[in-house]
């Protein structure tokens, strides 16, 4: 995924969130698309597998809908590299993920 991408679909999750349109998912989706786009720069494998699982046991209603809006914020990264989605996959190769976006932030 390129950084435009990154943005915008950040961009959209803010002002979705903002609006009180589901706080709680779009909450989750931008940490979703933050993992899955500069990989392991952002949180910890730990913090990732917690927050995979969130979805389906969370304590609550809230809690899942975060841990569902994770998932899917990965899930746009995975897709968007043309790579197949799954839980674990952040986008292809583990370096390459690891340090896009880090790169051209200054």
């Amino acid at each position: 995924m390129n950084e435009s991408r990154f943005l915008s679909l950040m961009t959209n999750a803010r002002m979705c969130s903002s609006r009180g349109q589901n706080a709680d998912y779009w909450h989750g989706y931008q940490r979703g698309l933050r993992r899955g786009y500069q990989g392991e720069l952002f949180g910890t494998e730990a913090e990732h597998k917690d927050w995979m699982r969130l979805a389906d046991v969370g304590p609550d209603h809230a809690s899942r809908e975060r841990g569902r809006g994770y998932r899917d914020g990965l899930k746009a990264c995975a897709e968007e590299d043309g790579a197949p989605t799954g839980p674990l996959n952040l986008g292809g190769n583990p370096m390459g993920s690891a340090t896009r976006g880090y790169q051209s932030r200054r």
